[in-house]
């Protein structure tokens, strides 16, 4: 009796530690954001403040290790060569909104933002930022991405991990409007190399036309009849290695 009444004392000292921060609150595992507690978002399996957290990839890398590789190949990319190709904005209901393919559609964690190198040389996007408007809500540490590859950022929840294309997930909550906004891609120096400005989302990607090249965005379905979206890929399916019908 006495041991449970001690170990009751000591749950209640851990309370009281936790609660006037004393000591660091509990982890907490989360497929979505909906699970986790107030002021916390899920990213990459783990509840975390909504500003202060490192950033993550899907493998559960943070900044720092990330940055032990580098990107000592790449070339830093001139304005043109790096497209923003399409984003989800309005994340559509059913399984056909679980853009990030971690079994769960939410409305936050599944928006996402596609970059790709449109050139035929490796490009070392570091310092290169997504915006919402004119706030940062995701900023490349050092990244090379490949020729015709796709930089994929989600809002959140646990990507599936992709062999041919760079994931990574923001570093705060897109939180696009659907009625209305703009999502802006910066260089390293905070010049704006592509923006979307749209009223009205549907609930489907918005997707450069022609591909990678185009200068409008247009309703996924419009470029693909049998897809909302298509993160790392052509509107298709298809790689862009591959190109684009």
């Amino acid at each position: 009796m006495r041991a449970t009444e001690d170990f009751v004392r000591y749950l209640a000292a851990l309370v009281v530690l936790w609660v006037t921060g004393c000591a660091d609150p509990p982890a907490w595992s989360c497929s979505r954001s909906s699970e986790c507690p107030d002021e916390q978002f899920c990213r990459v399996g783990e509840c975390v403040p909504a500003v202060g957290f490192v950033q993550q990839d899907a493998a559960g890398a943070d900044t720092a290790d990330v940055q032990l590789a580098g990107c000592e190949r790449g070339e830093s990319p001139a304005e043109g060569e790096l497209v923003l190709n399409e984003v989800l904005v309005n994340v559509p209901g059913g399984d056909s909104g679980d853009a990030n393919g971690d079994g769960v559609r939410d409305a936050y964690d599944d928006e996402f933002v596609e970059v790709v190198n449109r050139t035929e040389k490796v490009l070392d996007i570091t310092g290169v930022s997504v915006r919402n408007g004119s706030a940062d809500k995701f900023v490349f540490g050092p990244t090379c991405l490949e020729p015709r590859q796709a930089a994929i950022v989600f809002g959140g929840g646990m990507p599936a991990e992709q062999d041919d294309m760079v994931v990574r997930v923001a570093q705060s909550r897109f939180a696009f409007g659907n009625s209305g906004g703009s999502v802006v891609l910066a260089g390293p120096g905070g010049e704006v190399w592509g923006a979307i400005n749209y009223e009205n989302a549907p609930a489907e990607a918005l997707t450069l036309s022609p591909q990678l090249d185009g200068a409008q965005f247009v309703p996924h379905s419009e470029i693909s009849a049998d897809r909302l979206t298509s993160p790392g890929r052509c509107a298709g399916g298809q790689r862009f290695a591959d190109g684009c019908e």
